[in-house]
């Protein structure tokens, strides 16, 4: 996937870079769901589960329906 800005009228190909954290995306998305284009609530940040496992962030949209977001 290409990331694209407009500048002076014209599409420019935004270059990818390796982000030095992943803790760092994960605390943006957390502050901020918003960035992911979608309409959810993070109601949870390193949920541990009952399997022994851990989801990364914990969301719910407006219709009860829960979201995981792993990294």
């Amino acid at each position: 996937m290409n990331l694209w800005k407009v500048e002076q009228n014209k599409l420019q190909e935004i270059q990818k870079n390796r982000l030095d954290s992943e803790d760092r995306l994960e605390n943006w998305i957390a502050e901020d769901s918003n960035i992911l284009g979608l309409d959810i609530l993070i109601i949870g940040k390193q949920v541990v589960t009952s399997f022994g496992g851990r989801i990364d962030l914990l969301a719910i949209k407006s219709d009860g329906e829960l979201v995981l977001l792993e990294r």
